[in-house]
């Protein structure tokens, strides 16, 4: 039966108070017998979890191994008024721990319950229990160093577009800070993932450094990245042939100049001339023969930063004059 239905049917059973007087004193009788239900629940003895807080006390220089359990409970059991009143007070109970006199301290259940019942509000309440066994605390030098980033990313461009430079980072490192033990192995620093597809203008971006372990602290939490964008355009230059491991005295090529061209950025289109290549007919292994011969070209120098290279010539032919 919906709760509606249960609702109608027990109203059903007042419907002889048609008078507002009668409504008033039902309705005040019914709070008054609210109040001294929750009075008997109240005086009952009651069992809750509260959360635990340790607030620690670390030397100046020293930093901890491995942080505490962040999920620490305790059972209280007392009177539901006293328990009312904790929990009214505080979300979470604080304790303190002070580490200033030893490297390596360690605090047994029993322990943790005493220093529990000594941050409770009323005397009457007790801890039950802890939901941890014991806890060890390990101190090691604090140190500091700074240490490059490396930038996860999977950039694609705009066709007729390329990066241009390298991709800028601000700044370009990151501090990390904790136990020696734990930075020691720490060579680099990673972002988060940046992924852009069909890039065609200058790209600028805030982005998050991989969040660091517990123990570890990595400053900034967040960098700036610059990917600078130019567009793409084809140019045309005519190279030399150039002869090599001939045995005859004198060589006649045809053509002797050969058209090469490629798609290069825009910054660099005036930079790149000929001289940046080396078109290369190696003759070593060839038998000459009467008339006219062929010898396939090899491109054997170019440019890193160009693509897209064609030869409008494959090949030469020459003759051996005599």
């Amino acid at each position: 039966m919906a709760f509606s239905e249960k609702i109608k049917k027990w109203l059903s059973k007042y419907r002889y108070l048609s008078r507002p007087e009668d409504r008033t004193i039902l309705l005040t009788c019914m709070g008054f017998a609210l109040i001294f239900w929750l009075l008997v629940k109240l005086s009952q003895e009651f069992s809750a979890s509260k959360p635990v807080e340790l607030v620690l006390n670390i030397p100046e220089g020293k930093a901890l191994s491995a942080l505490p359990p962040g999920d620490i409970k305790a059972q209280l059991h007392g009177s539901g008024w006293d328990l009312a009143f904790e929990f009214l007070k505080r979300s979470r109970l604080l304790v303190p721990i002070d580490l200033t006199n030893s490297a390596h301290f360690y605090l047994s259940e029993a322990q943790l319950r005493t220093l529990i019942g000594d941050r409770i509000n009323s005397s009457d309440l007790k801890v039950e229990s802890v939901n941890v066994n014991g806890l060890s605390f390990d101190l090691q030098d604090k140190v500091q160093k700074k240490v490059p980033l490396l930038l996860q990313a999977r950039i694609g461009f705009a066709a007729g577009h390329q990066q241009f430079g390298p991709i800028a980072l601000s700044p370009d490192s990151v501090t990390v800070t904790g136990p020696a033990e734990a930075i020691a192995n720490i060579t680099r620093w990673t972002t988060d993932s940046v992924i852009v597809n069909d890039l065609s203008a200058t790209l600028n971006r805030e982005v998050r450094i991989t969040p660091p372990p517990d123990v570890i602290r990595a400053d900034p939490a967040k960098i700036a990245v610059t990917v600078e964008v130019e567009d793409l355009t084809e140019k045309t230059v005519y190279v030399p042939v150039r002869i090599v491991n001939s045995s005859a005295d004198s060589l006649k090529v045809f053509p002797d100049m050969v058209q090469v061209s490629f798609v290069v950025g825009l910054s660099r289109f005036e930079d790149i001339t000929h001289e940046d290549f080396d078109l290369v007919a190696d003759l070593k292994d060839f038998r000459y023969k009467e008339g006219k011969n062929t010898a396939p070209l090899t491109l054997t120098r170019q440019p890193a930063d160009i693509k897209n290279v064609n030869l409008n010539k494959r090949s030469v032919e020459f003759l051996i004059v005599k």
